[in-house]
């Protein structure tokens, strides 16, 4: 069974908007880290890019397929 949120096309939405917002201002920061030669800096910017990969996007990938998707196959039978 799938989360309520997943189920509701606006919140649903609202969560693939939130995860790329975010990911884009990440990206945004970690270019303007190299550009102003801030390594280190850069560096910790990948590694939160990363866990959010990790924490959001794949867990969130997961819910859909073990959740929703099968939710909806279910309630469709080809």
């Amino acid at each position: 069974m799938s989360g309520p949120s997943l189920r509701k096309p606006d919140a649903h939405s609202s969560i693939h908007e939130a995860a790329l917002n975010e990911v884009v201002e990440l990206r945004d920061l970690f270019q303007k880290c190299l550009e102003d030669g801030e390594k280190e800096k850069a560096f910790q910017v990948i590694e939160v890019a990363i866990e959010h990969w990790e924490s959001r996007t794949l867990k969130h990938a997961e819910a859909e397929e073990e959740g929703l998707y099968k939710d909806i196959v279910d309630e469709n039978p080809v």
